[in-house]
């Protein structure tokens, strides 16, 4: 929240009313950190990166889910959620491993359901590859939500590209 905070902090001084107010409640909360505790934050970042890179070195990706959740709707609040949503990808925004999310199917009421790669440190391209092999042998990536659901509710199967 810290470094948010220094990057947008002309963005919230001069137009805060344009950003939301849980992102907005978030900066300024970041905005209150001390050098002394961004320090001792990096320290611990450091401890949790070389964790992440050691348990990495015996897999070439790590397959997950990218939310725990499916997504919600434009219209709903998703605030109660907010963390529970980045449970997957935070670990990945702290340490700067490299992932990406990759469509991969709906839940039943149509939402769209993503699929994180992760690789180790500095190994984007193999991230890339993996995703692009998943997308090239199914669909997900060519359907829209509300499309995606059968008339019995059931999610559509994928089926190979050639």
């Amino acid at each position: 929240l810290a470094e948010a905070a220094a990057y947008h902090a002309d963005r919230l001084r001069r137009c805060p009313e344009l950003l939301s107010p849980t992102l907005r409640g978030a900066l300024q909360t970041g905005s209150m950190v001390s050098a002394a505790h961004y320090l001792q934050a990096q320290r611990a970042r450091r401890v949790i990166v070389d964790a992440f890179i050691g348990a990495m070195a015996r897999f070439e990706v790590l397959v997950m889910p990218t939310t725990p959740v499916p997504a919600c709707r434009a219209e709903e609040d998703e605030t109660a959620l907010t963390g529970v949503r980045m449970r997957n990808t935070a670990p990945f925004n702290l340490t700067g491993l490299p992932a990406v999310s990759v469509p991969c199917g709906f839940s039943a009421d149509g939402l769209p359901i993503g699929l994180q790669v992760v690789g180790r440190a500095w190994d984007e391209v193999t991230v890339l590859r993996v995703a692009d092999a998943y997308e090239r042998a199914t669909d997900w990536c060519a359907r829209r939500p509300g499309t995606a659901v059968t008339s019995a509710g059931a999610p559509a199967s994928p089926r190979a590209r050639a």
